[in-house]
């Protein structure tokens, strides 16, 4: 098997959005902001069945982590979030799998081309699961 020509055609396959969202490096949600890591250090990912590159992300690391966790620690403690009953965070958490099932398709896309698994396993299976839960 030529992996460049299954390069080609996996990466024809994804959807022009899609591909767009790929090309540019990927960075790092922390609170609230996406930020490049600290090190500026960054990472490919590659589709494991065609070893195509998909993307770059930044490469986080303890820094990373350290900021990310005070981020969190003052959402709790003095965002809205620590405030809320638990019926109230149990419908955002209800609202994130809406979300989720919002974008199947895209997300059924990237979960196949990051594991290397057929699209319509991720898409009837990895991302509605993830979704219920």
């Amino acid at each position: 098997m030529n992996i460049q020509a299954t390069s080609s055609t996996t990466i024809e396959r994804v959807p022009a959005e899609l591909r767009s969202w790929l090309a540019k490096p990927r960075p790092m949600l922390i609170n609230g902001k996406w930020v490049q890591a600290k090190s500026g250090k960054v990472f490919d990912v590659y589709d494991p069945a065609t070893e195509m590159r998909l993307a770059t992300v930044a490469e986080g690391d303890a820094a990373d982590i350290d900021e990310a966790v005070r981020a969190a620690r003052n959402a709790l403690e003095n965002g809205p979030w620590g405030h809320m009953s638990p019926s109230a965070r149990g419908r955002m958490v209800h609202k994130i799998g809406d979300l989720i099932l919002e974008h199947l398709d895209e997300l059924a896309q990237l979960e196949s081309l990051d594991n290397g698994k057929p699209f319509s396993v991720a898409r009837v299976a990895d991302v509605p699961l993830s979704a219920d839960i």
